[in-house]
């Protein structure tokens, strides 16, 4: 408990640090751009029906931010203590595994967090051209978060098995993208082989990706009359 209140303090820190207010005027900006260049490609500003698309392809662009850069942040966390044989020093103290785990992922996220919250209030703006649910939003939102969760947690388990910096990010990002897309090309392959609706049980359910398709009404509402 000790330990989760100095990182409670770091937390507090970092929130007010330059860098962190940055990082969000950037990703805020960065992802409220690719929603107007969306609108203004797909015709969406008189197309209605633009609307789930760019907010399909908007909330495609919002998770592989979260796998990756969450995956990248927390990716030396543990090592960088090998490294400078510090990690030993934590241990000597009453602080248990999950301690450690916890600040780690709580002070190397933060500023990444703050990033992907700036983006969460774009994704309300196709709401108001149409075709797109307020529950549909906040599932997604929701894969989102816990697809960004469950980097962090991965570049944590990877960091504790590897020493060097680099290795440790390399394994991590190639990791993540093999659990994120490889599931995925099984949808394509069965799509392929037999020429009918994607078979979305079994392999592609590896996948976090699934989120998002799961968190959409078509899929989503299919799944609900069906268990009815």
């Amino acid at each position: 408990m000790r330990f989760l209140s100095v990182a409670e303090r770091e937390l507090r820190g970092a929130a007010r640090r330059s860098r962190t207010y940055f990082v969000r005027w950037i990703t805020g900006c960065a992802f409220l751009g690719l929603l107007i260049w969306l609108f203004w490609v797909l015709d969406g500003f008189r197309n209605r029906n633009a609307a789930p698309e760019v907010f399909q392809i908007l909330s495609v662009f919002t998770f592989f931010y979260a796998l990756f850069i969450g995956a990248a942040v927390t990716a030396d966390c543990i090592s960088s203590e090998k490294r400078d044989d510090t990690l030993g020093f934590l241990f000597l103290t009453n602080l248990k595994g999950y301690d450690v785990v916890t600040g780690k992922i709580s002070i190397h996220a933060i500023t990444t967090a703050c990033g992907l919250l700036a983006v969460f209030p774009v994704f309300f703006l196709p709401i108001l051209a149409g075709g797109v649910t307020w529950a549909e939003t906040l599932r997604v939102l929701l894969g989102i978060a816990v697809s960004f969760l469950f980097a962090l947690s991965l570049g944590v388990w990877i960091s504790t098995r590897s020493y060097d910096a680099r290795n440790a990010v390399l394994a991590t990002l190639t990791t993540i993208f093999l659990i994120a897309v490889l599931p995925l090309l099984w949808m394509v392959v069965w799509d392929e082989l037999f020429r009918g609706r994607p078979w979305l049980a079994g392999v592609p359910q590896l996948s976090p990706g699934m989120l998002l398709l799961y968190g959409r009404d078509e899929w989503y509402l299919t799944f609900y009359t069906k268990t009815i």
